[in-house]
């Protein structure tokens, strides 16, 4: 037996409830129902038409389906958050005018999803669209978000199956002036774009509280550092990743005791991680509690950036020098941008009491590094018993 036409639709059977509400809520469910028939009918068409045989190819090489199914109920947390805490604020209405920048990557899928449920559930009548404005290198929001919004609009560049997204550099560094001339003026391009965004969702695939976010390709971290740097100063960035992706200070790399004789495995920077900001000079390995020689390399990665050779905004800094172009990579540390970004970390699921107790230590032990070398930079968590009521520590940052 299939369900009921109540259940199917959402409704109830109460009978004091008000009739015009009631058929508002069959009305919206009919045209959901009606939608997923048709939605049908044009992915049968697409796949006949053999238009996702590229897809199909990438799903095959790419690592991205995978990533999608690690740490799921945790991604799931951050995106209801960032949904309710972020993005239905700054955009309550479908009449609202922002300009929001999605980041690529299998964390921000997620968030993807929800935001278009929400848009396509407030926008009942026929042709309605929400008024605010998306930019995204991530593919998935041009198939997420069309016909939504009233603006859907891809950053320029190559696609990559690795994190599906679009980007305007590339993994190898120019071996010409002409090359180093180009990816200047896509930085520039990029840079004025993310100058206009009112609201910024990133992620990353390492982070540490006193370097930043480490991600997957050079191309990757000249992106991310364009996202935090070029942003305006009303802008809010918000920053997700799931617990296991923290490169810990205050305890060991490869594993962290969250209490009750459990102990979770951390995700250590690989060998190509890039780093996306300069070395904070006046924080070193020695700075670290408790540090031991497994710790020291992991956090050496990010704090000499040599997690994958030479960081790439020195590079790119160093040519913007050259070509008397505005440096992006000048005293550029992760502290010096760090203010006003505000970081969601998904705790791991029936461990989140022990999780959010690690990281308030390990805030404890960051902003006593950043005390004694006089950064005038600290983090504080935010409504943390009702964030870790909804799988999240959230965590922002400020300056003294």
């Amino acid at each position: 037996m299939g369900k009921e036409p109540r259940d199917m639709f959402g409704a109830d059977d109460d009978p004091f409830r008000d009739p015009e509400e009631l058929a508002k809520e069959l009305y919206k469910a009919i045209n959901r129902w009606l939608d997923t028939r048709r939605l049908g009918d044009l992915v049968d068409k697409i796949v006949r038409l053999d238009l996702l045989l590229g897809l199909q190819k990438a799903t095959t090489s790419s690592q991205f389906l995978k990533r999608l199914d690690e740490a799921e109920k945790q991604k799931d947390s951050m995106a209801r958050y960032a949904m309710d805490e972020f993005f239905k604020k700054e955009v309550p209405e479908p009449e609202s005018v922002k300009t929001i920048f999605f980041e690529s990557g299998s964390t921000i899928a997620y968030l993807l999803g929800y935001v278009a449920r929400h848009v396509r559930l407030c926008c009942t009548d026929d042709g309605q669209k929400f008024a605010s404005r998306i930019v995204t290198n991530n593919m998935f929001a041009l198939t997420a978000f069309a016909d939504l919004f009233e603006r859907v609009e891809p950053t320029t560049g190559w696609l990559t199956s690795k994190y599906f997204g679009f980007f305007p550099f590339y993994d190898i560094k120019p071996e010409s002036n002409e090359g180093w001339r180009h990816e200047l003026q896509k930085y520039e391009e990029l840079s004025s774009t993310v100058q206009e965004c009112d609201l910024i969702f990133a992620t990353c695939s390492n982070f540490s509280l006193l370097a930043g976010p480490l991600v997957g390709s050079r191309a990757n971290a000249l992106l991310k550092h364009v996202l935090h740097t070029a942003r305006k100063s009303s802008a809010k960035v918000i920053e997700m990743f799931h617990f296991e992706k923290l490169v810990p200070v205050t305890g060991g790399p490869d594993t962290v005791d969250v209490g009750d004789q459990n102990n979770v495995e951390m995700i250590l920077p690989s060998e190509h991680c890039s780093w996306a900001f300069q070395e904070p000079s006046n924080i070193k390995c020695a700075d670290l509690p408790e540090f031991h020689a497994q710790q020291e390399t992991a956090h050496h990665k990010c704090l000499a950036g040599e997690a994958s050779g030479r960081i790439p905004v020195v590079e790119l800094g160093a040519r913007a020098r050259q070509f008397s172009v505005r440096d992006p990579g000048a005293q550029d540390s992760w502290l010096n941008w760090a203010k006003g970004t505000d970081i969601l970390i998904g705790l791991p699921k029936g461990l989140e009491k022990g999780a959010a107790e690690f990281l308030e230590k390990e805030i404890e032990g960051v902003n006593q590094i950043l005390t004694k070398r006089n950064v005038d930079v600290e983090y504080l968590s935010d409504d943390i018993l009702r964030a870790v009521d909804k799988g999240v520590y959230h965590l922002k940052t400020r300056r003294r």
